[in-house]
């Protein structure tokens, strides 16, 4: 089959036509390479990615924090970014809201970021001390150490350790926290390390001195697992962040998902996808809720459940699900808290 052969509402734009990329087959691999398949991505991890691992420096290309970051509105840190965060966009047409047109590609960075502010929220409330943040991004509005110290009371003590691969997002993170102050009772931190290498994260000296993994943490992977391929391995990967946290702890997430997308929106996805790998150089997985909800293996769900980011406790009084959005449909958030052992309990 060829691109003219394809449906109107997955053509690609006329200058990502010609490249071979915008074959009906590839559209499907990106697509539904998220079919609810439960053994569809228990792939054997390939050697020759693994050699890949590991923190990196990244200057010939934006990074996907940048580019983040710059999406929520911010200058870009540098010029790599700005041109990433504007190719990110570039597929999706703005729609009107009541202020004014937005881009869905920004307006989905602002949920997620929403999200991870509440997620951060609702467990200080619910008293836990400890924060392990994995691709935590660069510092913007709502940061979690902020949140964390929020929560505390007088004479409480609390930690937050940040872990990123991107060296420009660790060197920021510790200008930042030189230069701010912060609640007398909180530590905090970040780790330059890769997290598809669990055990330079979880025995980093810094990691070891700031948390207590016999006590309650708050495992964070927002806007992360997207970009981690199943040849890396994406779920035994997870398993070996769960598997050493106390009973009680929570392991809270957000995922790209091509569940329900709008026909007019599958096109423009895979131009995002061809956008990371040329302007970011990441790779970029869609996953079905299945294969989402698979990421927390037996742990029991938080209600509401694995839902969209909009509809993870809004915290609005009356609030409903606008689904006339079309930026609703984009990404899935959920948490789920490690059980007691018992007799059908894992990791």
């Amino acid at each position: 089959m060829t691109d003219s052969e394809l449906p109107p509402d997955l053509l690609l734009s006329e200058d990502r036509q010609g490249t071979g990329l915008g074959r009906a087959a590839d559209l499907v691999c990106f697509l539904l390479r998220t079919s609810a398949e439960e053994g569809d991505e228990s792939l054997a991890v390939d050697p020759a990615r693994v050699a890949r691992y590991g923190p990196r420096n990244t200057t010939s290309v934006g990074t996907a924090a940048g580019a983040y970051y710059t999406m929520l509105g911010n200058t870009a840190l540098t010029d790599r970014d700005d041109r990433a965060a504007r190719e990110l966009r570039r597929p999706f047409l703005p729609f009107t809201t009541h202020d004014g047109e937005v881009n869905i590609a920004d307006r989905v960075t602002r949920y997620n970021r929403d999200y991870l502010g509440r997620v951060v929220r609702y467990f200080a409330s619910q008293g836990i001390r400890q924060v392990l943040d994995i691709g935590c991004g660069l510092p913007a509005y709502g940061n979690v150490h902020e949140i964390v110290g929020e929560a505390l009371s007088e004479g409480e003590r609390a930690a937050v350790v940040y872990v990123d691969y991107e060296r420009i997002v660790v060197d920021r993170w510790r200008d930042h926290l030189e230069g701010h102050n912060r609640h007398p009772g909180l530590d905090v931190a970040v780790v330059h390390a890769d997290m598809r290498q669990p055990d330079s994260v979880l025995t980093d000296p810094v990691t070891t001195r700031l948390l207590d993994f016999s006590q309650p943490v708050l495992l964070l992977m927002i806007s992360l697992l997207q970009y981690i391929h199943p040849e890396d391995g994406c779920y035994e990967l997870v398993e070996q962040y769960t598997a050493p946290l106390a009973p009680g702890s929570v392991f809270a997430l957000s995922h790209g998902t091509g569940d329900n997308l709008p026909d007019d929106m599958r096109a423009p996805f895979y131009e995002l996808k061809l956008a990371y790998e040329e302007y970011i150089a990441e790779n970029f997985t869609l996953r079905v809720e299945p294969q989402v909800r698979r990421f927390f293996g037996t742990w029991p769900l938080v209600p509401p459940g694995l839902v969209r980011l909009q509809d993870w406790r809004p915290g609005e009084p009356g609030y409903v699900p606008d689904t006339r959005d079309p930026a609703r449909h984009i990404m899935y958030g959920g948490a789920a808290v490690k059980p007691e052992p018992g007799p059908n309990a894992r990791s």
